[in-house]
């Protein structure tokens, strides 16, 4: 059986994996993104949700971390600076301009703002923000 503190536990660790991977360079323009072989892809953004939940999931090491909740809207930011006119996103190794691609990354969004709406009601204004943002 599946407990949620062991749950928690390893999506700290992918937290941990993914923060060395986030442009945090000001001055770059790939500033936000994910990068992975060297190249900030726009489908990186999918990352984004795992660290809404670590900011929104009580019990773990980031839950309401000022650090995570700066590294979702930048990562946010560097979404819609690399979207497409269309609103949708590119796999870069084959898709352009993907549709089904976008669908998965609003699949994986959605439910991180649906709980940060639900946060943001009992005063979490980190999760406002991501709610606001994301949406």
């Amino acid at each position: 059986m599946l407990k949620y503190d062991n749950l928690v536990e390893k999506l700290d660790e992918q937290v941990e994996s993914i923060l060395p991977r986030q442009v945090i360079d000001l001055s770059r323009d790939d500033y936000g993104g994910f990068v992975s072989d060297g190249i900030a892809a726009p489908t990186s953004v999918s990352t984004v949700p795992t660290l809404g939940h670590a900011y929104l999931l009580e019990g773990g090491k980031y839950y309401q971390s000022e650090e995570i909740l700066t590294r979702i809207l930048s990562g946010a930011t560097f979404g819609r600076k690399i979207r497409r006119e269309s609103g949708c996103f590119d796999l870069i190794t084959t898709n352009f301009d993907s549709s089904p691609d976008t669908g998965f990354l609003v699949k994986a969004i959605a439910p991180v703002v649906r709980a940060a709406r639900k946060a943001a009601t009992y005063g979490d204004k980190g999760a406002e923000q991501i709610a606001e943002t994301l949406r």
